[in-house]
């Protein structure tokens, strides 16, 4: 019974741990900064500084084991200028946007709480950048040093003890979208995530660009509608290849004027199943000359034909076993043995 009980607890303490959310600081130390347009860390103790308005710092969140759920964003920074900046912070599911006074000077940190964000269990990076609604006109071209931003848990934790939540099955989806911040660029040959909202940019002719479809999917054929941008006249197309394991189209591309002009067309329509790899890369049947293919905000699916049950098969039948009361047949009758010879 006492190896039981010391089991038991070991066991409850895992599944504790599973859904715990704790404090993190995300530092600059540990920041990604391939997006910063020349941001740099310096200083003792570390600041992300020379952060130009046209930066982006982000974090891989999956890695610091960030539990889902809803946290105070607060910033230690500073910010030497006349007026406030207005940044946001954002995850592929959530966004928030606050006013950042001067400090006074780039020496003088200040901590400040700028709004709860809510992070969700698909969500792999947070990011910070100037935001789109910045009014502020500021004389200086840097928006702030960052030393460190804090995700503290909006949670209310129960003087007594409480029954473990159970995880709520996923719900089945039928529509979607599979984002910039989503996509894997492993074999992008050099595309990456930039501006606020985030778009994949850079992508080169050689660029291959994938992501996994949810698990909860409805299993059927989706139309594809991209959200992109292409500075090419519309008459001078790109052709790609959009394809999982078990389905390919190819879309021609048409362009958009310029690489801020982002429009949302329908490409085609694909099958798809839980948990495919969509992948889309240039086509071989393409005949255009311009170096890169576009700038892709998002694909957005949506089913239009929900795969069939199969038809039930007839089961054969069973043979009929008699019941005690039924007659039995008779069995022949054993002629008795020859007598014996004398």
């Amino acid at each position: 019974m006492k190896q039981f009980f010391i089991v038991f607890v070991w066991a409850l303490t895992g599944v504790i741990g599973a859904y715990a959310q704790q404090t993190i600081t995300l530092s600059a130390s540990n920041a990604d900064l391939s997006q910063a347009y020349g941001a740099r860390r310096e200083n003792n103790p570390a600041n992300i500084g020379y952060w130009p308005k046209q930066g982006i710092v982000q974090w891989n969140i999956s890695q610091q084991r960030v539990a889902p759920g809803n946290y105070s964003v607060s910033l230690n920074y500073s910010r030497q200028a006349n007026d406030s900046v207005r940044i946001s912070v954002a995850t592929s599911s959530d966004i928030i946007e606050a006013d950042l006074p001067a400090t006074g000077n780039w020496t003088n940190y200040q901590s400040r709480t700028i709004g709860t964000i809510q992070i969700a269990s698909y969500d792999t990076t947070l990011h910070i950048a100037l935001s789109h609604s910045d009014r502020s006109g500021s004389s200086s071209q840097y928006i702030m040093n960052l030393r460190d931003l804090t995700l503290s848990p909006q949670v209310h934790y129960p003087s007594s003890p409480q029954p473990l939540p159970q995880p709520s099955p996923q719900q089945p989806i039928n529509s979607f979208a599979l984002t910039a911040q989503q996509a894997n660029l492993s074999y992008a040959s050099g595309a990456r995530l930039e501006n606020n909202p985030q778009n994949i940019g850079n992508w080169t002719r050689r660029g291959i660009v994938t992501w996994t479809v949810p698990s909860n999917v409805v299993a059927g054929s989706y139309t594809v509608t991209a959200n992109y941008s292409r500075a090419t006249p519309s008459s001078q197309a790109v052709r790609i290849t959009v394809y999982t394991s078990s389905a390919v189209f190819d879309a021609d591309i048409p362009g958009t004027v310029n690489w801020t002009s982002y429009t949302s067309r329908n490409i085609g329509s694909l099958w798809l199943n839980p948990n495919d790899q969509l992948t889309i890369a240039l086509s071989n049947n393409d005949r255009s000359s311009y170096e890169y293919i576009m700038n892709l905000r998002s694909l957005n699916l949506t089913l239009t034909q929900q795969q069939q049950p199969l038809p039930a098969q007839p089961q054969p039948s069973r043979p009929t076993i008699p019941s005690p009361s039924q007659p039995q047949p008779s069995r022949p009758a054993i002629p008795p043995p020859p007598p014996p010879r004398r």
